[in-house]
């Protein structure tokens, strides 16, 4: 297949909220999109009660019908949930017009689509195109009468359509809003192709709308010819006697072509060419120019540097009238020059969704890359018997679905939208190029899930998991990557643990319905401006395991390559020659030692792997030999001298006692070790303590706690560690670490010989000479580190042995951390990095780029408009009207404001509380429309809260007397 040309673009996502017909949801999404063409039933029907009435009464008597006219119509949505559209605060979403509402949907809906994140698309490089032609929310909002303020006028004009998705996204790139009528979104599709070709923009987000609420544009077209009598659209049929008006929402996603094979995009179709033009000096307005036509269209063909037989579906502007279909057909004949032997199919969508009229084009831009997509050619909806002289002309209308003409990889159509204005729109598109199979995946994998709310995470994975169950289910290495790079940052994350597809579902399943599963972490939400701080955290004696690493240098090749290689320093410091497919180490040293590598390997894949951002680092006892390392101060050829030594010193005199641990706090356990003659080796927590000592000493001690209730536990295999017993070989250890040059790091590490952070260059070996002879201060350490703010601990121990202690000190002294200890070797790494996800860790994923998931559109939560308080308030008197007025102005001001506002903040002046003179205005217009107030009557005094609801509660007039009886 040839290369696409310079100027295309490709198609990469669709949003649509199209006509399903009376008492139906609305049609949205490509696939149910897909499936309505593919069904061809008709959506058109008649206004809906509520709908029709306002028609009714805004119609001059002399031109209210008995019954409601046809029409393919949508239900608007009333507003828009401010938390998934990050940026856009709840004062100003409850101020958008259904339009504007509309139009945030789709574009939410389309990225969606396209597993494009809303947050990558902020600066200059996304461009915004909008096209309508419909005057509804200009008439409704200026109309005589009405008195608007100057937030509400932002809900009337076409050209501020965009404004909320420009805040929303915070793209910085063209804005434009086009409006040629009925051609008005292929112009919008010309200007975006265009920007991209040229390389203005990336990405460009092309909108169409269209509502048809308007009388008087209703009375124009009734009474102007142009629409069926019988309520049912038929394009290019021979009863065929005028069209229907239709709503309709689309939004697509369109990138650079080398940007969609680089990101590995799902492409529809690839938007070849376009071209605009106009009638000229045509016979009278919105009569139709055979001659433009006919030269639009050639002329598109020929730019394209295309043959009239490269065109396999020409899906025509088709309303449907008298002139219109019969002067289109012989352009359509012209242009594509087939023979009645050998015709070019001719549809339209108006017969399915009615007459979008500036969403028009787009709405058939979707319906050909969706054809071009699936390799079929749906049938024209409305139309069964051909006009006259139609098959002479070379063409045919299907009526039924049927297989793409020709070669797949040559697949083309070509769209045509003509304007009521005389402005005429083209484009052509193709089949994008097959896609190579997304490779299979070994291992543990972590999946991320997030969104604004708890809700709208457990609707995503609900989606995944319903996805995963579908009748082509993705891999799992495709949902991962849609997790880790489709998906928008939002402040609520989860994570699932998953090897296999199965095991993908089950924990996606267990997170949609809220149920514990031990593969998921989450939900969790991260205060804005609360990232934790990261620290990694390495165990000490009992942090070993028999088996240790063998899983995963078994199942992940870069935890093998970073082991082997720590091993590899190791021997040839005459070091434990141990390996994770042989036996387990034997003896304390060469335990220590493996325990060390296995730290230190697993801590450097994981931040090598994510480009993990660490803040601290600790350990307990032998683990800070791991941290000094993790931490910079020591490189691995002196911190793996380091733990041969320490671990060959700590193995000769095993032989002279060992340690054990109890539930006792730091009074009575020095107390008793002074009674026993043993000593504290660690203070780990509020209640647990570790002893050190002589055997016999430990034994006595043990019976004494026992009978306190203390859980008296002897550690297997411990030496005497951080005891007198260490004190004659010091000297030695120190002479043996005279070589030891530490620097000063490039992470911070938190000494658990001092309690506090200490300096990578005073880790020499008089540090580490009184490190294992000093009490272990784990309980201070943990302290000391959450101090700054939120903490998040990840143990890195083959054997978890730290979450108790850590868990214990945070209840005690109610600090802000969360620890998490991966258990099941295989999965450690990612249940790691599933938990630093889930808690609002930064992370970059490493998962290969592949095509997002096919899904459903999120539903939307169709009451999302503030319940009116007004009336609540009117019933109030006195205090109470007050006190409510009070709390309902202070919740409008925080949706206005930039930052929180407490009840501490009601007397501060709203310019303090960071509201602009728009946001004080906003308040104004959003109190008027709760309450019986005239705007003005708010005005103007000290605006603060307290203020503003004492000058309402003055202008209010006076509860009603209560009912009796």
């Amino acid at each position: 297949m040839s290369a696409a040309p310079t100027t295309a673009c490709a198609l990469t996502g669709i949003g649509a909220r199209l006509p399903a017909g009376q008492g139906r949801p609305d049609t949205r999404g490509p696939a149910q999109t897909w499936q309505a063409l593919l069904t061809a039933e008709s959506a058109t029907s008649r206004y809906p009660a509520p709908d029709w009435e306002q028609i009714a009464t805004d119609l001059h008597p002399g031109d209210r019908p008995d019954a409601p006219w046809p029409v393919a119509h949508l239900n608007l949505p009333s507003a828009v949930p401010p938390e998934v559209f990050g940026g856009l605060r709840s004062g100003e979403a409850a101020l958008l017009s259904p339009t504007q509402a509309l139009a945030m949907q789709v574009v939410h809906e389309a990225l969606a689509d396209a597993g494009l994140p809303a947050d990558r698309l902020a600066g200059p490089d996304t461009g915004l195109y909008v096209a309508t032609s419909s005057p509804d929310e200009a008439l409704r909002t200026f109309a005589p009468r009405m008195r608007p303020s100057l937030p509400e006028i932002t809900a009337g004009g076409a050209g501020m359509i965009a404004t909320p998705i420009m805040r929303w996204l915070n793209t910085r790139g063209p804005v434009q809003t086009m409006d040629t009528s009925c051609s008005s979104s292929l112009y919008a599709l010309d200007a975006a192709r265009r920007d991209i070709a040229t390389g203005r923009v990336e990405t460009a987000l092309v909108i169409a709308l269209n509502t048809a609420r308007s009388a008087p544009v209703a009375r124009a077209f009734h009474t102007g010819g142009v629409l069926s009598p019988t309520g049912v659209c038929r394009p290019f049929d021979e009863k065929a006697d005028g069209f229907v008006r239709g709503e309709a929402a689309v939004a697509i996603v369109l990138r650079a072509p080398t940007l969609a094979q680089q990101e590995r995009d799902r492409v529809y179709a690839l938007i070849e060419h376009t071209r605009t033009g106009a009638d000229g000096r045509a016979a009278a307005v919105g009569a139709p120019s055979l001659s433009a036509q006919r030269e639009l269209y050639a002329d598109t063909v020929a730019e394209a540097g295309l043959g009239p037989e490269a065109i396999g579906y020409a899906l025509a502007h088709g309303t449907a009238t008298e002139a219109g279909d019969r002067v289109e057909s012989r352009a359509w004949a012209h242009a594509l020059k087939r023979s009645e032997s050998d015709p070019v199919a001719l549809g339209s969508v108006k017969g399915l969704w009615g007459h979008a009229e500036g969403g028009a084009g787009l709405t058939s831009v979707v319906a050909a890359a969706l054809s071009l997509h699936h390799g079929q050619v749906p049938a024209t909806a409305g139309h069964t018997t051909p006009r006259p002289r139609l098959a002479e002309l070379g063409l045919r209308v299907p009526t039924a679905a049927e297989p793409w003409p020709g070669d797949g990889c040559e697949r083309r159509a070509m769209v045509s939208s003509l304007g009521f204005s005389g402005a005429l729109g083209t484009a052509v598109l193709r089949a994008a190029p097959s896609r190579p199979k997304q490779a299979a995946t070994t291992g543990a994998l972590a999946l991320p899930v997030s969104g604004p709310t708890p809700e709208a995470v457990r609707e995503r994975a609900g989606a995944l998991a319903d996805a995963l169950q579908g009748p082509e289910p993705p891999g799992l290495g495709q949902v991962v990557a849609h997790g880790a790079r489709r998906l928008d940052r939002g402040r609520t994350r989860a994570c699932v643990v998953a090897g296999t597809s199965t095991q993908a579902w089950e924990g996606l399943h267990a997170l949609k319905r809220g149920h514990p599963h031990p593969a998921v972490s989450g939900p969790a939400t991260t205060p804005a401006g609360q990232r934790p701080r990261v620290v990694l955290a390495f165990g000490g004696h009992g942090a070993s395991a028999p088996e240790m690493g063998r899983q995963l240098y078994r199942t992940d090749p870069d935890f093998a390559h970073d082991l082997d290689f720590v091993l590899l320093n190791l021997a040839e410091l005459g070091g434990t020659r141990w390996h994770p497919l042989s036996a387990a180490p034997d003896g304390l040293a060469a335990t220590q030692q493996a325990t060390w590598a296995v730290q230190v390997a697993w801590a450097i894949t994981l931040i090598s792997r994510y480009d993990m951002d660490i803040d601290a680092v600790v350990g307990h006892s032998a683990g800070e030999v791991a941290a000094a390392h993790v931490s910079g101060a020591l490189d691995l050829g002196q911190a793996a001298a380091l733990v041969c030594a320490r671990s060959q010193l700590l193995e000769r005199i095993t032989h002279r006692g060992g340690m054990l641990t109890a539930e006792i706090g730091p009074v009575p356990a020095l107390d008793l070790a002074l009674e026993y003659g043993v000593e504290v080796a660690a203070h780990n927590g509020p209640h647990l303590t570790v002893f050190s000592g002589s055997h016999r000493a430990l034994e006595r001690l043990a019976a004494t706690l026992e009978e306190r209730g203390a859980r008296p536990r002897r550690l297997p295999g411990a030496p005497p560690a951080h005891s007198r017993e260490v004190e004659r070989y010091l000297p030695l250890l120190q002479h043996d670490l005279e070589g030891l040059r530490p620097q000063a790091g490039y992470r911070t590490m938190v000494s658990t010989c001092t309690g506090t952070a200490v300096e990578g260059t005073g880790l020499d070996a008089a540090y580490w000479a009184r490190q294992v002879r000093s009490p272990v201060q784990w309980e201070q350490a943990i302290t000391h580190m959450s101090r700054s703010g939120p903490l998040l601990v990840v143990e890195a121990s083959p054997n978890p042995v730290l979450a108790v202690p850590t868990t214990q000190t945070r209840a005690r002294h109610h600090l802000n951390l969360t620890i998490t200890a991966p258990g099941h070797e295989p999965d450690s790494l990612a249940q790691a990095v599933g938990a630093l996800h889930t808690h609002g860790a930064a992370l970059a994923w490493p998962y290969p780029a592949a095509p997002p998931v096919e899904m459903e559109p999120a539903p939307w939560d169709e009451d999302t408009t503030t319940p009116s308080w007004g009336q609540r308030v009117a019933e109030l008197s006195g205090q109470e009207r007050l006190a409510e007025l009070t709390l309902q102005v202070h919740h409008l001001v925080q949706g206005l404001a930039p930052v929180s506002v407490g009840e501490q903040d009601r007397q501060t002046p709203l310019e303090r509380l960071g509201l602009n003179s728009m946001d004080r205005l906003s308040l104004r217009s959003l109190l008027s429309s709760h309450l019986p107030v005239d705007a003005s009557q708010v005005g103007e005094h000290e605006p603060t809260i307290a203020s503003i609801a004492q000058a309402v509660y003055t202008a209010m007039p006076a509860a009603p007397p209560p009912k009796t009886g």
